[in-house]
């Protein structure tokens, strides 16, 4: 199903297992392995020492899908195992601090100046050589603020966070796996055929088992009230309210602080807040028998009838497990409605 390389190194005979954990809400991915050799955390290779880069390739190939770097070594109490875990490129977006001021530009341009100026667009792992870049799509809405101390991740983040809200790119996501900075839009995913055994395989999208659903109403809002950011004042500049949300659930309210020196359209945040708060939140679990394919921000039918699952469904997260040539892979689902999203 995959081979497994160090620094470039074909390792597969050593490696005992592999899992690593993707969230559509974080810009990085965590991984660990267990092996049977000590690694350690950092390697010389052509007469520098640089940190350990982990792998994942389907078999026969070297497209790696996931590419970490080990942050975290562990000889563990078995004497004949080491676990080594870390994370992919995020680790560098997340643990780099920011002082950057933008004075409207396009968020696009702003991004590839961040990663410019944090070495991201070509980031060389020392000796490796291994050079990485940065695939964007294109933004249509600009940015005006001063950034200091933010880290890189969370700026991204807010970035589309901000192009979503004023119109532009929505059902976008922030991937690292395969080496690079992605910014993706949602993708379908209608089959996962992956191999079981010697001459056999089967659709992932058939293997669904373990579902859970739950409902909870602890983060419904029905009641939101838009105000001024500023400190010095208490004013109360817009509120809208579901009255047959209030009379089901009582008064459930939501104070939204909004900068009303630029040109926010108030009535528009506050029904755009109300129509995000007011929902029973949906919270759905299960496993499958896939590959790589089966991650964060990608939409997948599912029909579970007896857990009235029926529809198409976004990954929000996946955790892998790969052993003995077999991935197991817990995920966690939304229901999927371009028009809402």
């Amino acid at each position: 199903m995959y081979d497994f390389y160090l620094n470039k190194t074909l390792i597969n005979d050593s490696v005992i297992e592999v899992t690593y954990s993707e969230n559509i809400e974080d810009v990085g991915t965590f991984f660990e392995f267990t092996s049977n050799v000590d690694f350690g955390i950092t390697s010389e290779i052509n007469g520098k020492k640089t940190i350990n880069c982990f792998e994942l390739c389907p078999c026969g190939t070297r497209n790696p899908v996931y590419v970490g770097y080990i942050t975290d070594c562990e000889h563990t109490n078995n004497i004949n195992v080491y676990k080594y875990s870390g994370f992919d490129v995020g680790f560098y977006l997340r643990n780099n601090q920011v002082v950057k001021k933008f004075n409207g530009e396009n968020i696009g341009k702003a991004i590839i100046t961040l990663c410019q100026e944090n070495n991201i667009g070509e980031f060389k792992n020392n000796g490796l050589n291994s050079v990485f870049s940065v695939s964007i799509p294109n933004f249509s809405q600009t940015i005006k603020k001063i950034y200091k101390g933010e880290t890189f991740d969370e700026i991204l983040k807010e970035l589309l966070k901000l192009e979503k809200s004023k119109g532009g790119l929505k059902d976008v996501y922030i991937d690292c796996k395969n080496g690079r900075l992605n910014i993706l839009q949602y993708q379908n995913e209608e089959s996962l055929i992956v191999p079981v055994a010697q001459a056999l395989s089967l659709d992932g999208l058939n293997s669904f088992n373990n579902a859970t659903v739950k409902h909870s109403v602890q983060k419904l809002r029905n009641n939101v009230v838009v105000t001024d950011n500023a400190s010095d004042k208490i004013v109360k500049y817009e509120q809208k309210q579901e009255d047959d949300s209030v009379a089901t659930y009582g008064l459930l309210t939501h104070v939204e602080k909004v900068d009303t020196n630029k040109s926010n359209n108030l009535v528009k945040v506050a029904e755009n807040k109300l129509a995000e708060l007011n929902k029973v939140k949906e919270t759905i679990n299960l496993s499958i028998i896939g590959d790589y394919r089966a991650g964060k921000g990608k939409i997948i039918p599912v029909n579970l009838e007896e857990y009235n699952l029926i529809d198409n469904f976004l990954i929000l997260s996946a955790k892998h497990k790969i052993y003995d040539n077999r991935e197991e892979i817990e995920l966690s689902l939304k229901r999927y409605n371009e028009k809402t999203t």
